[in-house]
């Protein structure tokens, strides 16, 4: 729709917020209802790395907003030039910078990176344009029905599962191509809102009863699973929303069954999931899957406590979990045995609860197993050997069980990178300690039996001497250096540290003692012998 620009007044400012007007002697100019809409400002000469303000005022409503316009001024060598591509075009942009321009086929803005170069050569731009800040208008019409339903502009008689029938046409709407970055944020963002309206507008056994719950699960969550292909960082971050996603899912439609009872949300292999309000009672919550290696098995044990227990796990999050978190991590994970994350809720977090996670597995594998619980959803870091976690590994299973409410698992810790550097068995960095010690001890022999060579033939300069010594010094001092950047633990710090310290120290004993029967004694065959004796005795303790 055309804009009435009359309806509308601007004004630009300055970085110190100062209102800016005509100058010519400056060189600023104004034009007037522009093509683009709005006020222009010219400068003919701007200041380098300037920010000027543009405020937009409703002169109807009153209301405002302000846009920031960043100004800068470079060399010709420093900038990435226009460019046309597609249907695209770029403008010129400084190095290090991102270009914008509007998505042409839904919201958001498409942008290309100015990468600076090396040896004075000037940047270029990327290899291609970065659409993951767009969102498809297939998803925005889908949006836009959702939030008018949900709002109550639509028709009394209008399906009130309409909503959720959406959700599960959104692999249809959205096809073959994965989400981006955007469009992630995006679709979840109204999945949960259309969670929060199906719990507030029918009962769980409605749901149970129409199936809404396991299409829900075994569909929508195992599509968002699917549509990962993206980097490893950006996997890593999905799939802790993804199972936030399922816990919070899972907790509010748990938070509509009555105490003792229990629904089985999702059954099949990928995804189980299954809630129930739980008092003390002797049957327990439990439920295992189709091939009957994994069983898990949650009581309360508290007379006075009515907490709500929520368990929710996925045997297919192994592979996700592993190539996803661990170059992100301290310490790289695998689950043992293709184990789940069990997760159970409660309201009171002190509740105490009997919960049993049982594996079985296969006779040949070697696994070291380890009582874990999650304690930190967004970088997916694990507490190994819990304290209040007991677990019984026989040869063919594993038990692990835990009394408090959590998120647990069974870990193995065989490929932890923190356990060996802990335990010293990096060969990689046992091989350049070696080396640095042994081009010491040789560095140091030579030196001492150079010295007092030069001593016996009465060849000797004390200026050459001191030269010698720091060259000494400064080759001791570099082989420190490459001890302490290949050791990455405090406790290896520590001891190569105070290693290299004392090496210096008797390095310096040695060498002083060298030059002082240099410039006091004249020297023969016996005293040659005494220096080189005394020297070796000294590095070698």
């Amino acid at each position: 729709l055309p804009i009435d620009l009359d309806s509308y007044h601007f004004e630009w400012y300055d970085e110190d917020n100062t209102p800016i007007t005509k100058d010519s002697y400056s060189g600023i100019e104004f034009i007037e209802k522009s093509f683009v809409g709005g006020l222009v400002l010219k400068i003919r000469r701007p200041k380098a790395m300037s920010t000027y303000k543009c405020k937009v005022t409703d002169v109807r409503t009153g209301l405002f907003s302000i846009k920031s316009v960043n100004v800068s001024t470079a060399l010709q060598e420093d900038v990435c030039e226009p460019m046309e591509s597609g249907s695209l075009s770029w403008p010129r942009i400084l190095r290090g910078q991102k270009a914008l321009v509007p998505c042409f086929n839904g919201e958001g803005y498409i942008s290309l990176q100015c990468n600076p170069t090396l040896l004075g050569n000037p940047p270029s731009w990327d290899m291609g344009p970065d659409y993951s800040e767009c969102i498809r208008n297939s998803l925005i019409k889908v949006s836009t029905e959702l939030s008018n339903f949900l709002n109550g502009y639509v028709s009394r008689k209008t399906d009130k599962y309409l909503p959720f029938r959406q959700i599960m046409d959104l692999p249809t709407i959205v096809g073959s191509n994965p989400l981006r970055n955007k469009e992630w944020e995006f679709v979840l963002k109204f999945i949960k809102r259309v969670i929060q309206y199906i719990c507030l507008k029918t009962s769980i056994l409605e749901l149970e009863r129409n199936h809404f719950l396991k299409n829900f699960y075994s569909k929508c969550i195992s599509w968002l699973f699917a549509s990962m292909s993206v980097s490893q960082s950006e996997k890593a971050r999905r799939v802790v929303q993804l199972w936030r996603l399922i816990l919070e899912s899972s907790v509010t439609f748990a938070k509509k069954i009555p105490l003792n009872e229990h629904v089985v949300l999702s059954g099949d292999n990928s995804l189980m999931v299954k809630v129930g309000g739980l008092k003390r009672m002797e049957k327990s919550l439990r439920f295992s899957n189709h091939d009957g290696n994994v069983n898990v098995d949650v009581s309360v044990l508290d007379r006075n406590e009515d907490p709500l227990v929520v368990i929710a796990f996925s045997n297919e999050l192994d592979e996700i979990v592993n190539n996803s978190f661990e170059n992100s991590m301290n310490n790289s994970i695998i689950l043992a045995w293709r184990s789940p994350i069990v997760t159970i809720y409660s309201e009171n977090n002190e509740a105490n609860i009997k919960t049993k996670i049982f594996l079985r597995g296969s006779k040949n594998r070697k696994w070291k197993p380890s009582c874990s619980r999650l304690i930190d959803d967004p970088s997916f870091l694990w507490q190994i050997n819990v304290p209040y976690c007991i677990l019984e590994v026989k040869e063919s299973f594993a038990v692990c069980t835990c009394s408090k409410p959590g998120s647990y698992a069974i870990l193995e810790v065989e490929s932890m990178k923190l356990v060996q550097q802990l335990s010293g068995n990096s060969h990689d960095d046992n091989l350049v300690v070696s080396l640095c010690c042994i081009e010491s001890l040789t560095l140091s022999i030579l030196t001492t039996f150079g010295l007092s060579w030069q001593l016996y033939y009465k060849r000797y300069d004390l200026r050459w001497k001191q030269l010698e010594v720091s060259i000494c010094i400064s080759l001791m001092m570099i082989d420190l250096l490459i001890l302490l950047n290949r050791t990455e633990t405090i406790k290896h710090l520590l001891y190569w540290l105070s290693l290299g310290l004392e090496w210096l120290v008797l390095e310096a004993i040695v060498s002083q003692i060298t030059i002082v029967y240099l410039l006091k004694m004249e020297l023969n065959r016996s005293s040659l012998y005494s220096v080189s004796k005394l020297g070796i005795q000294t590095i070698l303790k």
